[in-house]
């Protein structure tokens, strides 16, 4: 299974009367989703399936590479909730239907460990609209390598 994760891009600081949940993507946050997509589609990297949270920032991000993908967009909430891990994941690609290849496109520093937790641990930091990809037999803890990990100043 390929589990690729991506953390939403750079995102307008919470103004008051805003919840979090309604954060937009600054102009940079939206050139930076563009980026990734483009890097995705020019690598012809596919995937079967993208779950997003479903907070704005994140379904932005999401819905740019879904859009140059041509890939269906889900959202969960639980990708939003502070306690994201991997059973969270496990569970997530078991209820749709195990896909062989996932885009998972969340938060921190929830996305950061349970890249760790695929992979048995370590000190991972996402950085705004980073994308790692992460193989394995399954999303289970430990059970996964970390492939590669990059972000748009990187690629752009």
């Amino acid at each position: 299974m390929q589990i690729y994760l991506l953390r939403h891009g750079e995102a307008h600081e919470r103004e008051p009367g805003m919840t979090d949940a309604d954060r937009l993507l600054t102009d940079a946050g939206l050139r930076q989703a563009a980026i990734i997509a483009d890097f995705m589609a020019g690598k012809q990297i596919t995937v079967d399936l993208i779950v997003s949270s479903p907070l704005t920032r994140a379904v932005q991000t999401a819905r740019q590479v879904a859009d140059v993908l041509g890939v269906e967009l889900v959202t969960d909430a639980c990708i939003a909730g502070p306690g994201f891990c991997v059973a969270d994941l496990a569970d997530i690609a078991c209820e749709l239907g195990n896909p062989g290849a996932l885009l998972v496109v969340g938060h921190e520093p929830t996305i950061s460990g349970v890249i760790a937790g695929l992979i048995g641990g370590g000190n991972i930091k996402m950085s705004v609209c980073s994308l790692a990809m992460v193989e394995g037999t399954a999303a289970r803890a430990g059970s996964c390598y970390l492939r590669w990990l990059v972000n748009p100043p990187l690629i752009a």
